[in-house]
């Protein structure tokens, strides 16, 4: 049930990552319907997560997402989280509403929800550091992943130190947007945007975040290879008609 795991070795223990999609979910939640709002769906991220691993749901933070820049830091697992440099400080009576998570703790879990973008998940090698990130094609075009790596050098890390690799999401050749979508990354190299038969554009956001952060930090090194979830079984995409979701999980142990 868990897909595209990774374990890291780094100086501080192990940064462990995994994605749970379709197979997941239909044997937890094989005879309910999707959530409609946010409490729903961080009810069933806590669920599907202690139930398909050890993780206790207590140790479990996720986030409102609304497609924007917004990051939450959690320092520790009693702490209520701060927002990093807020833009615009919007925020729903008890509930956090943003796109990127962050925590030094050891074995505090972040989760965020894809069926199409990019979750896209950073660690710092020399020091406990472990976010992920929300990104579709607005997140890319407001820098949410520039945004989280300039607080992370303000905070003590340097380039050469940071990782960062995707998780499942969809490919540009299964991406079509229109115009007013396209022209905003046509300011990219060549093959981030591609007229497509169909008379619209194929757009890739996993092409875009990596020439926007290589752009403005090229020492950091990207993994960018992921799954296409528009063609597996193992995931959930929007494209493909789908309600689902996938958790994308990161957290790290000594």
């Amino acid at each position: 049930m868990l897909e595209d795991i990774q374990n890291i070795p780094v100086s501080y223990g192990t940064v462990r990552s995994f994605t749970l999609g379709k197979k997941a979910w239909e044997k937890q939640f094989s005879m309910h319907g999707f959530p409609k709002d946010f409490l729903g769906w961080e009810a069933v991220t806590k669920i599907l997560i202690s139930r398909s691993t050890n993780i206790h749901s207590d140790s479990i933070r996720t986030l409102d997402q609304v497609h924007g820049r917004e990051i939450a830091y959690f320092p520790d697992s009693n702490s209520s989280e701060h927002l990093i440099d807020s833009d615009w400080n919007r925020k729903a009576v008890g509930i956090q509403i943003g796109d990127g998570l962050v925590t030094r703790e050891p074995g505090l879990v972040l989760v965020i929800r894809t069926a199409d973008c990019v979750p896209v998940f950073v660690y710092d090698k020399a020091k406990p550091f472990v976010a992920v990130v929300h990104s579709g094609w607005r997140g890319t075009l407001v820098g949410i992943t520039e945004k989280l790596i300039a607080w992370m050098l303000s905070n003590g890390s340097y380039e050469e130190n940071i990782g960062i690799y995707f998780g499942p999401s969809i490919s540009r050749n299964n991406y079509e947007v229109q115009w007013p979508v396209a022209k905003e990354f046509l300011n990219m190299p060549p093959g981030v945007v591609q007229e497509s038969p169909s008379g619209g554009y194929l757009l890739g956001i996993k092409e875009a975040i990596s020439v926007r952060i290589r752009r403005e930090f090229p020492q950091i090194k990207i993994d960018p290879h992921s799954k296409n979830v528009y063609v597996t079984d193992e995931f959930f995409s929007h494209r493909a008609s789908e309600e689902g979701r996938n958790f994308n999980v990161i957290y790290w142990e000594p």
